[in-house]
């Protein structure tokens, strides 16, 4: 006797929750996945709530020093890492270089901000300053990029161009 597999998932499917919403509400799934999608291709105000909410943690060796509201940006900054497909980035948070296992969400070593060069890394992340709400809060995303770039620069001893706005294409 052959078992039809679709067959026997719709019948364990009422055993399993008596109470579940008949499959023509899955259509209505549908929509919030797709307002999901298009909040995260648009960016802009919104996207906070598409926050995977996973903390970061610090190897055993890396010493942490940062508050809770640092390690909810920092939580944002692996959501960012993550969707761009990252294995291995670099985060700037408040004058910190961070090295970050993105799969893991562990932050692994310490960077000096003063280095020359920094190896073993995919990208680099800069974590906005603690006035914004999200990465798509008070201020253009791209400028706070800019911003965190030419401290960067600074303190390896370059002299950064002026900050100009950017627009997006």
């Amino acid at each position: 006797m052959t078992i039809n597999p679709l067959m026997l998932l719709q019948q364990l499917a009422g055993l399993a929750a008596p109470s579940a919403k008949p499959a023509s509400s899955a259509a209505s799934g549908d929509l919030g996945f797709s307002s999901a999608l298009s909040k995260a291709q648009v960016g802009g105000a919104g996207t906070a709530d598409l926050a995977s909410l996973q903390p970061v943690a610090f190897d055993p060796d890396v010493p942490q020093t940062l508050d809770a509201a640092q390690m909810q940006r920092l939580s944002l900054a692996a959501d960012k890492a993550q969707a761009a497909g990252m294995n291995t980035a670099l985060l700037l948070i408040d004058g910190q270089a961070l090295v970050m296992d993105v799969a893991s969400r562990t932050i692994t070593a310490r960077v000096d901000p003063a280095a020359q060069i920094v190896e073993g890394i995919d990208g680099l992340v800069p974590v906005p300053p603690a006035t914004l709400k999200d990465f798509t809060g008070q201020a253009d995303p791209q400028t706070l990029a800019l911003q965190s770039t030419k401290q960067l620069l600074e303190r390896l001893g370059h002299r950064a161009p002026a900050l100009t706005s950017t627009t997006a294409i």
